[in-house]
This record gives C-alpha cells, structure tokens and sequence, in this order.
C-alpha cells in the first residue's frame, strides 16, 4: 500500500512539474482552458488508479497481482509428477479389478465361489514387470446350485439336549483351477495358489 501511494505522489509531482512548463510555453489566452481541461482529467484519473487496483477492475495489469499468478517451473514439475503419479495409481487399480473379474469369471466357469481372494501387483512403476502378478491366493466352495423346481420337503427331526456336530472343512489345494489362471493371466503358477473348502 505505501508502494501505491509514493508511485501517486510522484506521478502528482511529474504532472505539476509538466503542466508548468507548458503554461510557460504556450501563449496564455488562447489554451489556458484546454489545458485546465487535460490536467484535471489526467489528476483525477491518477487519483482514481488505487480504487482501481484495489478493486481490482480487468484494466489494471498491476505487477503485484502478475507474479501473484505466475507459476514457476519447479511447482508446474511437481504438478506434473504428482499427476503421473495419479495416473499410474489409477491405471493400476483398474487393471487390479480386471484381473480380479477375470479370476472369478474362471472359478465361475469350474462351478467355484470367491470366499477370499488376495492380489499381489507389482507396484513399483520401474520395475520391468509392473502391473505383474506377484501373489494370488484365492479361497473358493463350491458353488450352490439352485433347484429350479419344488421338490418334496424332507423330514426334519429335532433332538434336544444333545449338540450338534461341528462340520469340519478342509482346504483342498485345486493345481487344475491353478493352472487355469496361470494360462488365462499370464502369470506361473508358482505364484498361485487356490484352495478349495470342502465339507466332509
């Protein structure tokens, strides 16, 4: 603010300073109201430049509000890498979820459901095989099959006072449904591994 009005007071004193020197050299009578007329527009509109730039009208170029704006080239660096950085995010969790239709889309083919799934991607963005399987651990039952038609309903006999067995599952490693994924992803299967419950 006291930036404005030094560079106010000193456009005060230039313009006084020109306005003398021409009512020195012009004749007196004949452009003495032209000049009144010139110098008064001109004083009023150096007095009204502050307003302006306070307020902040579309016609002031102050250099104040230009490097306000400007943005250097190492902060245009740090957006860009930070955007890049997004991207490749993105770009990875996408083919995460491809991959994780593409492994329900074959356990579905074999009759199987995803009871847990565990996916290992290779995250490191220059690592030669970045977006590659590392890990896949998937846990799957066998799928329910709904009867389309009623049959008969079955006896159902209730005992008291004795508790029911617990079922016991195992985890039954499945190498055929391994070897499915491996061929339809690409990927060995070392890094696979599905395990299949089975109720005995």
């Amino acid at each position: 603010m006291l930036a404005i009005l030094s560079e106010i007071v000193r456009n005060i004193v230039v313009l006084i300073i020109l306005v003398t020197l021409l009512d020195l050299l012009l004749p007196r009578n004949h452009f003495r109201p032209y000049i009144n007329m010139v110098v008064g527009l001109v004083l009023m509109l150096m007095l009204f430049s502050p307003f302006r730039s306070v307020l902040q009208f579309p016609a002031t170029l102050e250099p104040a509000l230009a490097m306000r704006s400007y943005i250097g080239e190492s902060e245009v660096d740090q957006r860009f890498a930070l955007l890049e950085q997004v991207n490749w995010e993105l770009t990875l969790e996408r083919h995460r979820m491809l991959m994780l239709e593409k492994i329900a889309d074959i356990l579905a083919q074999e009759g199987l459901e995803i009871i847990e799934i565990a996916l290992e991607l290779e995250e490191n963005i220059n690592h030669p095989e970045f977006g590659q399987p590392q890990q896949i651990v998937v846990l799957a039952k066998k799928a329910q099959i709904v009867a389309s038609r009623l049959g008969q309903v079955e006896n159902v006999e209730i005992k008291i006072g004795k508790p029911l067995p617990e079922r016991a599952t195992e985890r039954v490693v499945d190498s055929r449904v391994e070897r499915l994924i491996g061929e339809q992803l690409g990927v060995g299967v070392e890094k696979i591994e599905v395990k299949v419950l089975r109720d005995e």
